[in-house]
């Protein structure tokens, strides 16, 4: 992974997180993918997170340092699967965290690589579960003010400002407390509330194409949560604008608009799109290049490299934009960037960790 923790790494193959075989790190967030997930999509939901990363005026280093030291001292994480829960048979068939390790409680919910969802379903989707996971989980740690379970809480007076002035409707989740989970229904009804005050405040209503129709939550602009619930509006300045960015629109278009788009394209001109072409639109950000963590074979050789960042040996896997025609009985076939071209600065060193 990168020096730079507010920047995504690779996706790792390794299962010893098994039922979830990959994973992928950003600012402290290990994401996990289920088999099914595309690495593209692994890639499109890391992304969009190192996006709510970006550099700010508002931003204070210290407190998105601590929220990142947070996230990995308690093994917080997101997991991601394919479709919907009914593929995997839903209810207690559906993976709740790896078997191993100590990934296991502090998450929400997944997001759903979706089959035929619009671009605009697909972008909400991936950004609110990212900030299901932000708000009610990391922020739960390192704000008592975020805690949902505190009725004196911040959040929870601001949330109860909102449902005093009909601008946040929790009829639907009445059936959560009717079944006797109080402590789920305070859950579900302030990580709720929290999205749609950063979605509001972000002005992402657009973006995501939730607003016609939506009467759960009516206030759309930060102007709107500052004049109506002004107590959302002073908790979200005072906490989360300290560490989230507004994410760059051009950025979420590039991710879910543009290549659902181009996956509109017709099967003969997908066709037609060579390897060699796809292999091109990589970049150190946005590469299908991975890798894989081996067990110690203690064989010793002569002039090999172990990079022991991961704890164990590593071996590149084969780019999937290189296919079968350029490897050689079975080789594997990487891609690469040529250091220090232009005004950047060459990595040699193993500790880049590149």
């Amino acid at each position: 992974m990168a020096n730079d923790i507010y920047s995504k790494g690779s996706i790792i193959a390794d299962e010893q997180f098994a039922p979830f075989n990959r994973y992928i790190d950003v600012n402290g967030l290990r994401i996990f993918g289920l088999d099914e997930v595309s690495d593209n999509f692994l890639n499109k939901v890391a992304s969009t997170y190192e996006a709510m990363f970006a550099s700010n005026d508002l931003i204070n280093l210290e407190m998105r340092s601590a929220f990142s030291d947070i996230l990995k001292e308690n093994y917080i994480f997101q997991r991601v699967g394919f479709d919907s829960p009914e593929y995997y048979g839903g209810g207690d068939k559906l993976p709740q965290h790896p078997i191993n390790g100590n990934y296991k409680d502090n998450q929400t919910d997944y997001i759903w690589e979706g089959l035929s969802r619009s671009a605009a379903s697909q972008t909400n989707e991936v950004i609110e579960h990212l900030l299901h996971t932000i708000t009610g989980v990391g922020f739960a740690f390192q704000f008592s003010e975020w805690d949902p379970l505190d009725p004196s809480s911040k959040i929870n007076l601001a949330m109860e400002q909102a449902i005093e002035g009909g601008f946040y409707d929790v009829s639907s989740y009445e059936s959560i407390k009717l079944r006797g989970d109080d402590e789920g229904y305070a859950k579900t009804t302030v990580i709720e509330f929290s999205y749609w005050l950063i979605l509001a405040e972000w002005d992402y209503f657009g973006i995501t194409d939730t607003a016609n129709n939506n009467t759960e939550f009516t206030l759309r602009t930060a102007s709107e949560i500052a004049n109506y619930i002004p107590l959302a509006h002073e908790l979200y300045l005072d906490t989360a604008a300290k560490i989230l960015s507004r994410p760059d629109e051009a950025i979420i278009q590039s991710l879910f608009y543009d290549s659902a788009t181009n996956d509109e394209s017709s099967e003969e001109e997908a066709e037609e799109e060579s390897s060699a072409s796809k292999l091109d639109q990589q970049t150190y950000q946005e590469s299908g290049q991975s890798i894989e963590i081996l067990e110690r074979s203690g064989t010793s050789y002569i002039d090999s490299l172990l990079n022991n960042g991961f704890g164990s040996p590593i071996k590149w896997v084969s780019d999937p934009f290189l296919n079968a025609e350029y490897s050689i009985n079975g080789s594997t076939v990487i891609s690469y960037s040529f250091p220090g071209l232009g005004t950047t600065t060459p990595l040699y060193s193993y500790e880049d960790d590149r």
